[in-house]
C-alpha cells in the first residue's frame, strides 16, 4: 500500500464516524483532503471547521 493509499484509508475511515449534526474540523493536509472528499460523498448535515484556506475551498467545491 502506497502513502497515498495509507492517507486516503484513513481520511475515509475518519469520515465514516462523523454522524449529522456534528460540528467537525476539516485538517489541513493531503490526509485532510481525502477526509472532506469521503465526507461530502457522505451528504451529512454537518458544520465544517477549517483549518486552511485551500481546505475550506476544497470543502466548497463539493457542497
Amino acid at each position: 500500500m502506497t502513502p497515498d493509499d495509507q492517507k486516503r484509508t484513513a481520511g475515509e475511515a475518519a469520515a465514516a464516524l462523523v454522524q449529522s449534526g456534528m460540528v467537525v474540523g476539516l485538517g489541513t493536509g493531503s490526509t485532510a483532503a481525502w477526509f472532506v472528499r469521503a465526507l461530502a460523498a457522505r451528504k451529512l448535515d454537518i458544520v465544517g471547521v477549517p483549518t486552511s484556506r485551500v481546505t475550506g475551498e476544497l470543502a466548497q467545491s463539493w457542497a
